[in-house]
C-alpha cells in the first residue's frame, strides 16, 4: 500500500482537484491522508465529503505549524509501505503512483520527473523536467546525475517521488519546521543519502500548478541563506565525493545571490533597513565559505558572476546600491523611479 500525504491550509479553491487526481489513480491499493493544517476557510467540510465518496481517505486535523510540520504528522500516521507527497494545489497523472510502484523494486527511492503548468492554461505545460532512466545506489546515483537534477529542480521536488516508509521512519527521515526555504530539498537530500537503492524513471506525472501570485518559494524569508547554507552541507558531506566541488559552489554562489536578491524584490523592508539585512544574512560562515573559495568564472549569468564578485571582494554597499538600481528603488526610500 502507498500512503499519500497531502497537507492542506486554506485550500478550499485547489483542494478537491488534488485530491480527485489521487482518487482517480490506476493504482488502487492507497490510503489519502489529509492533514488539515488549522485551516481557517471551507477546507475541512470539503474533505469530509471527499471521506464520504472515498473510504480510502483519513483526515486529520492540527493547529496550524506549517507544511513541514503537516507531513511530518502524515508520515507519523502512515500505514503504507510507501509513502509520497502532494501539495493541496497540484495534481497527478492517474499512472503516476504505478508508475513508482512498478519500479520500485529493492530501491528505498523511486524518483520522477514533473510539468509545470499554469492554472490559466493547463493545456501548455511551461516547463517538462524528464530525467533519464537510472538504476543504482546513492553514491552511483550522485556521481551520475544529482548535479543535473539539482540544477532543474527535479531532485528536491517531494512529490514525484516513492519514499520506502521503513527507510524514513528508522532514519527518523523528517521535514526541518526551523524552515520556510529549502525544508523540502533538505528532505530530499536525507532521503537520498539514507536510500540504499534509487531508482529513476522519465515520468512526468506530477503537475506543478503554478498560480497568480504563487511560486515554489515565494516572498523573502530571513531564513533563506541558512537553509540553503544546510543543504549545501547536507550535500557536500553526504556526496562530496561524487560532486564536482567547483561546480557545487558555482551552482549555490547563485541560489546565494537569489536569496539576497529577494530582500530587495520581494521583502517589506525599507531604506537602510535593507542594507542592515543585507549585513546581518551576510555574516553566515558557510556563504563566506563558498563565496572565498568558489571559482566565479563558473557561476553561470553576468549578473550573479559581477554580485558575487562584489561581495567577494568585501563590497556590499556596491552590491546594496546594484541591488536597488536593479529594482527601481532609491537607496534609502521605498519609492519607485
Amino acid at each position: 500500500m502507498v500512503s499519500v500525504i497531502i497537507p492542506l491550509y486554506n485550500s478550499e479553491k485547489t483542494a478537491l482537484a488534488s485530491i480527485e487526481s489521487v482518487m482517480d489513480q490506476d493504482h488502487k491499493d492507497l490510503e489519502i491522508i489529509c492533514v488539515d493544517d488549522g485551516s481557517r476557510d471551507a477546507t475541512y467540510p470539503l474533505l469530509k465529503g471527499c471521506s464520504l465518496r472515498d473510504k480510502r481517505i483519513r483526515i486529520i486535523r492540527q493547529e496550524n505549524a506549517g507544511p513541514g510540520a503537516a507531513r511530518n504528522r502524515g508520515i507519523e500516521e502512515s500505514k503504507g509501505d510507501f509513502i509520497t507527497f502532494l501539495d493541496g494545489d497540484d495534481t497527478i497523472a492517474p499512472d503516476l503512483i504505478g508508475a513508482l510502484v512498478r519500479s520500485s523494486g529493492d530501491s528505498d527511492l523511486v524518483m520522477g520527473g514533473f510539468m509545470s503548468i499554469l492554472s490559466e492554461h493547463p493545456e501548455y505545460p511551461v516547463d517538462i523536467c524528464s530525467p533519464e532512466p537510472f538504476s543504482g545506489t546513492a553514491g552511483e546515483y550522485a556521481g551520475s546525475m544529482l548535479m543535473e537534477m539539482l540544477k532543474d529542480d527535479s531532485a528536491y521536488l517531494i512529490g514525484s517521488k516513492l519514499y520506502r516508509t521503513e527507510m524514513l521512519k528508522n532514519d527518523r527521515i523528517r521535514f526541518d519546521n526551523r524552515y520556510r526555504i529549502c525544508e523540502d530539498a533538505l528532505f530530499s537530500v536525507s532521503a537520498m543519502a539514507a536510500a540504499r537503492r534509487i531508482s529513476v524513471i522519465p515520468n512526468t506525472g506530477y503537475h506543478y500548478i503554478s498560480y497568480s501570485g504563487r511560486s515554489l518559494s515565494s516572498g523573502y524569508d530571513g531564513k533563506g541563506i541558512e537553509a540553503n547554507s544546510a543543504l549545501y552541507l547536507a550535500l557536500r558531506d553526504n556526496f562530496g565525493e561524487q560532486l564536482d566541488r567547483g561546480e557545487l559552489d558555482a551552482y549555490f554562489i547563485r541560489r546565494y545571490i537569489g536569496q539576497l536578491l529577494r530582500i530587495y524584490s520581494m521583502s517589506d523592508l525599507k531604506g537602510e533597513d535593507r542594507f542592515a539585512e543585507l549585513e546581518r544574512v551576510l555574516r553566515d560562515p558557510v556563504l563566506n565559505s563558498v563565496l572565498s573559495e568558489g571559482d566565479l568564472r563558473k557561476v553561470k549569468g553576468a549578473s550573479f558572476r559581477l554580485g558575487a564578485g562584489l561581495l567577494k571582494h568585501g563590497k556590499h554597499r556596491a552590491f546594496h546600491r546594484l541591488c536597488c538600481f536593479r529594482y527601481g528603488r532609491k537607496e534609502g526610500t521605498d519609492r519607485f523611479t
